[in-house]
């Protein structure tokens, strides 16, 4: 197995998804909800700066795999030909895309035709970030990382992370909107459950590889384990959340509540990041 640095690359792909998913689905809100007063619709637009904040954690914890702001700014080099690059490319077009509409947000009276603009510009790069972070493993000199597990377990990952920090944006805006709290809440809760399937898959796909060095059958020996711990952290915290949210009279205590929970699923989507890293094997030995 090879020297991968599992806790930098495990921070990236388990935040900057996550943040993405959570400001798209936000968005995605902002949009189809016209019913919504205008002050509602700028304070929850101005609470994209969350979502926004665990995007940028991720950006940083993958700059200090890189090493340098040299080695960064040379990832761009090789964008339309390098997985690396594209996957560079496309969080920093979302993070500016994001950022420049949040920040419009607190300008005085902003226009919402601005504002919707830059929300359904921002979502695009949020899918496209997504995409291209799952996409980024697929490299044929490292077979255990080479599956369609890989992007789609990123995915659901992040759909079970970004869902419930959603669900946590939208209450503590206080715009209401119980119906579609619940939703989000609903589908985190499916997304969790597909996250664990899927990784439960990737260890029947790490046992049928070995070579010389690593025996068959032994590469998903314990990856079980963080699954468990997954599926319980992100059971906890959704528990959590729905349980904040029969208590609206306390409102403060009801979204710090759910702020807990919010913690523990996005806790639950890194422990299922670590195994993929530790599986790295190359061909070459």
């Amino acid at each position: 197995m090879g020297d991968v640095s599992g806790l930098s690359l495990a921070l990236f792909t388990g935040l900057a998804p996550a943040g993405a998913v959570a400001y798209c689905a936000v968005a995605l809100v902002l949009l189809a909800c016209r019913s919504m007063e205008e002050d509602a619709r700028l304070r929850l637009t101005k609470l994209l700066g969350v979502p926004l904040a665990i995007c940028w954690l991720g950006f940083f914890a993958a700059a200090t795999h890189l090493g340098s702001a040299g080695n960064a700014l040379y990832a761009f080099s090789g964008i339309g030909r390098s997985p690396l690059s594209n996957e560079v490319a496309a969080v920093v077009a979302f993070l500016f895309c994001a950022g420049i509409t949040w920040l419009y947000s607190f300008k005085h009276n902003p226009n919402w035709t601005v504002c919707a603009c830059g929300l359904a510009a921002s979502a695009l790069c949020g899918i496209a970030l997504v995409a291209f972070v799952g996409l980024a493993y697929d490299v044929s000199t490292v077979p255990t990382w080479t599956t369609v597990l890989t992007p789609v377990n990123i995915l659901v990952g992040a759909l079970c992370a970004g869902l419930s920090l959603a669900a946590v944006v939208v209450h503590g805006c206080q715009v209401g909107l119980p119906s579609v709290q619940r939703v989000l809440l609903v589908l985190a809760a499916l997304a969790l459950a597909g996250s664990c399937a899927g990784q439960l898959a990737f260890v029947g796909h790490l046992n049928a590889i070995g070579n010389n060095v690593v025996a068959l059958g032994t590469l998903g020996a314990g990856h079980e384990r963080a699954v468990l711990a997954a599926a319980a952290l992100g059971l906890a915290g959704l528990v959590l959340q729905m349980t904040s949210r029969t208590k609206p009279e306390r409102f403060g205590a009801s979204v710090a509540l759910d702020a807990a929970g919010a913690v523990l699923v996005l806790a639950a989507a890194l422990v299922l990041r670590f195994p993929f890293y530790d599986a790295y094997l190359s061909v070459g030995f």
